[in-house]
């Protein structure tokens, strides 16, 4: 999946809900350094420049097996750290409620 962005307030305010959203369907993910997404999920961030996406891009094509390992990844972290299961439910509440003192 490619993601590019230009730098501006409005692409590096915005959440990486989409990125979250690809990455749990296991797409590998290129994307513009321009967007905040966390540090720990196993995507490829580019510069805005046309050569390093050209370079990333072909990196990308030319090792398939690497490419399917950093969809399955993705996937998995995004499962492991993104998703509301019921211990991150309960802190929610928690904090919502008060009982976090």
């Amino acid at each position: 999946m490619l993601v590019p962005a230009e730098f501006n307030l409005i692409n590096q305010s915005k959440s990486p809900a989409a990125l979250l959203e690809f990455g749990v369907c296991g797409f590998p993910i290129i994307c513009s350094e321009a967007l905040q997404c966390p540090d720990n999920l196993p995507i490829t961030r580019v510069a805005n420049d046309p050569a390093a996406w050209i370079a990333a891009i072909e990196l990308h094509i030319d090792k398939s097996d690497a490419l399917a390992h950093q969809g399955d990844a993705l996937k998995q972290a995004v499962l492991e750290r993104w998703m509301l299961d019921a211990e991150h439910l309960q802190r929610w509440r928690e904090a919502w409620s008060g009982a976090i003192a």
